[in-house]
């Protein structure tokens, strides 16, 4: 599939950006092995989102998710671009990423 960089959020489907969504997801997934460093993984799924459709780059999420510890969240330990943590073994992640504020698009009738 060609992509575009998108101007007009009326090309396209909510099906495409969920598609994307979930690519994002799947790389920042691969990146949290042990003795990487966590913000790559926030790197990953950036990338994927600035290769197939840069215009959505600027409503995609800060944080990708946590990491999970015996809290439900633990602060301080968000799947960012600045958390310089390494990632050890047994840590649990919870890898949630979105887009905020995404201008509407249900009136696309490819929707």
């Amino acid at each position: 599939m060609a992509w575009l960089e998108i101007k007009d959020f009326a090309q396209i489907s909510l099906h495409s950006v969920y598609k994307i969504l979930i690519e994002a997801q799947g790389a920042a997934i691969m990146k949290l092995k042990p003795d990487n460093i966590v913000s790559d993984a926030y790197r990953a799924a950036t990338s994927v989102v600035r290769e197939i459709m840069p215009g959505l780059m600027q409503y995609l999420t800060k944080s990708d998710g946590t990491w999970m510890r015996l809290e439900f969240k633990e602060t301080g330990l968000d799947i960012t671009i600045d958390n310089g943590s390494k990632v050890k073994a047994g840590m649990i992640f919870n890898v949630a990423l979105g887009f905020h504020e995404l201008p509407s698009i249900t009136d696309n009738p490819r929707n």
